[in-house]
């Protein structure tokens, strides 16, 4: 389509639907004249049909590369069609990558950063919590319960109530707790493993920190899912102690003991748990404690690694270091929320919490725990993600641990320690004499308690015996019963191991321990004290019996104070001072005998074998300060999206951010033009 302008030349619509001005153009005749509604009609129709279709003008104006050639009128079909199968096949490939670039942005991707760094100032040495294997003493068990009898009633609950890590004794598998059965007056779980549990003062034999002596003071008692433990260098304590610099002699070495001879159920294995771990850490021994086995010497090498995640979007941390749990103080951590989220599962399901569970509701009774508890707990265990709250904080200290072992003690140690007259060598030997004296024990005490009673009836206060004072033969029947059950036998096992430690002594040292010694005195002291002091020994209870004989028998409360006091100063303290003497002789004359018995280097092998069974000793200590530091960083940004789509676009099309602006130009255009056209025809 042309038309003239005012300069009489023509201005025609070029190939690509400018317009183009031409002057050389011959004047065209004027056609015979019509009307102007016939010529307006004439002249539509005309555009209409020399207008280019708008996928011709996309492919002529669009300047991405082989598409006008598809467009193109003077280009052959055969040709047309092999761009075509090219331009196609290559939006494909631009679509393929496109997709999979943002389908890269999606996932979020980082990057790790790993870099080792010298700490600024001296590092903090983590907390070190140590468990022993042994849940309950028999000692302290015995004391809790009333006495030996009580203590074989409840050996059963020990099987069934508490953890197990061994195989289960098949006599105990299936015993149930009656449902008003507790753990004894006034106890409930927590305060029955808890004054049970050993104690750090004879778990602790030697302690060493830096160099520097350290002691049970500086270990805290908590609880774990292991029983009662002990941490060392805890956020509870007045100093975090920090490390001076690397290697065994500035790390925590620790000599541990065992006491196997007081292991009672439920656990099999023999030996402790140790788990090194952040100040605000509950240390979940049961799963991540290492294994300490008596008879070693382990060294425990730790490297510090900080870790430092990525959150929202890009994975799933704590990013707030505040803590929000409702159980626990300070800051937050995994195990916290992990133990909250057991905690609230066991008092939502059974109304009541196991003896490590934080909070205030009621411990499980016995009954409580076999006939819901322990049962709740396994569905929970075997729950897919059971705490989907609980994440890693996104910044956190671990502590890479590396556990090597050997054989402790050497033979030449031991034997030396036989030959210093030190411990455990002494208590090594008074076990060993203990054990190999059974045959002549039960005849030693039969002699004892025949003095007993021919010194009870002999001693005299004030020229009247204590027969003449209370003639009822009766009482004295019970006071004899109760002297020799309650009061003297316990004297003569104390007497009796007080004597056998000495062994070593008078053995290798040469120190006499005869009637009248130094250490004859001292073993009197000590039992004298124990004993005899009226405001803390057995004879409190037995004073408590007597008063309510006495106050039967109708006697006023002077009288029976006077008794009272007579029978202890008058009676009962002379008795324990022959008795003692007797004894004493009696005791050492067998000890000196089984002594004689013993082989040249026997008592280093004995030692050596005590040692084997009981001792542990550990190092744990930084094997270098350097700090392993773990960073995440975005790995794939959204500008690295917008240049890998742009580069996708140059790869496939030649094509670049503007030509991809021009094609939204061009259908912007359109869309415009096609409704300005709508709006002119109506």
């Amino acid at each position: 389509m042309s038309r003239l302008n005012g300069n009489n030349s023509v201005l025609q619509m070029d190939n690509l639907g400018y317009e183009a001005e031409f002057s050389d153009v011959k004047r065209i005749p004027d056609e015979p004249t019509t009307s102007n509604a016939e010529q307006s009609d004439h002249q539509t129709g005309n555009e209409d049909m020399k207008r280019p279709g708008v996928f011709r003008t996309f492919t002529q104006e669009a300047g991405v590369s082989g598409v006008k050639y598809i467009g193109d009128v003077n280009v052959s079909p055969g040709r047309r069609l092999l761009w075509l199968l090219i331009v196609l096949f290559a939006l494909s490939g631009l679509l393929y990558q496109i997709t999979r670039l943002i389908v890269s942005f999606a996932e979020r991707p980082v990057n790790v950063n790993i870099k080792f760094e010298e700490p600024d100032t001296r590092p903090k040495f983590p907390a070190v919590t140590i468990c022993n294997n042994n849940m309950f003493e028999y000692d302290n068990l015995v004391g809790i319960l009333g006495g030996v009898f009580e203590f074989e009633f409840i050996f059963p609950y020990l099987y069934t109530l508490f953890t197990v890590d061994g195989e289960k004794i098949a006599k105990f598998a299936t015993f149930l707790t009656p449902e008003d059965q507790y753990y004894g007056d006034g106890q409930n779980q927590f305060t029955f493993i808890d004054g049970s549990a050993p104690s750090v003062e004879n778990m602790l034999r030697s302690c060493s920190f830096g160099g520097l002596p350290c002691g049970p003071e500086n270990f805290t008692k908590v609880v774990t899912n292991y029983g009662i433990c002990y941490t060392f260098n805890s956020d509870n304590e007045d100093y975090v102690h920090k490390v001076r610099n690397a290697g065994q002699q500035y790390g925590l070495q620790l000599l541990l003991f065992v006491n196997e001879r007081q292991y009672l159920a439920p656990r099999s294995n023999v030996g402790f748990r140790l788990m090194v771990h952040g100040q605000d850490e509950i240390p979940n021994v049961a799963s991540y404690g290492l294994s300490l086995s008596p008879g070693t010497a382990s060294t425990i090498g730790l490297k510090s690694r900080l870790i430092s995640n990525l959150g929202s979007p890009y994975g799933n941390c704590v990013e707030d270091v505040e803590n929000n749990l409702k159980y626990f103080d300070g800051a937050y951590s995994l195990s916290k929320c992990w133990m909250e989220c057991e905690t609230d599962y066991a008092v939502e399901q059974c109304g009541c919490r196991y003896f490590y569970m934080p909070g205030n509701a009621t411990y499980c009774s016995p009954y409580m725990l076999q006939s819901c508890y322990f049962s709740k707990m396994e569905e929970f265990a075997l729950k897919v993600d059971p705490c989907k709250h609980c994440e890693e904080p996104c910044v956190q200290t671990v502590y890479g641990t590396k556990l090597s072992y050997s054989s402790y003690p050497s033979t030449i140690y031991a034997n030396l320690l036989a030959y210093s007259v030190s411990w455990p060598c002494d208590e090594a030997l008074a076990y060993y004499l203990l054990d190999h004296s059974s045959e002549e024990t039960p005849d030693m005490f039969e002699n004892i308690e025949g003095f007993i009673i021919k010194t009870y009836y002999t001693i005299e206060a004030n020229g009247q015996n204590i027969s003449e004072l209370i003639p009822s033969a009766e009482f004295h029947s019970f006071m004899l019963e109760s002297l020799m059950g309650r009061l003297f036998v316990d004297v003569f096992s104390d007497l009796f191991f007080e004597v056998l430690l000495h062994t070593l002594a008078s053995l290798k040292g040469n120190k006499t321990d005869s009637v009248n010694s130094i250490v004859y005195n001292e073993t009197k002291d000590l039992l004298t004290a124990k004993y005899i002091n009226f405001s803390a020994n057995p004879w409190r209870d037995l004073n408590a019996t007597l008063r309510g004989i006495f106050a039967a028998e109708n006697l006023t409360s002077d009288v029976i104070e006077y008794l009272i006091d007579s029978l202890f100063t008058e009676y009962y303290v002379p008795l324990f001072e022959e008795v003692f003497v007797y004894g004493y002789s009696k005791l050492t004359e067998m000890r000196d005998n089984k002594t004689a018995e013993l082989r040249d280097g026997e008592p280093g092998a004995i030692c050596k074998n005590y040692m084997l069974e009981n001792l542990s000793k550990v190092t744990v200590y930084f094997e270098d300060l350097k700090v392993n530091t773990i960073v995440q960083q975005p790995g794939y940004h959204s500008f690295n999206l917008i240049c890998d789509i742009g580069g996708s676009l140059g790869l496939f099309f030649g094509a670049s951010m503007v030509t991809f602006l021009e094609i939204i130009d061009f259908f912007i255009v359109q869309f415009w033009m096609k409704k300005l056209s709508k709006t002119d025809n109506n």
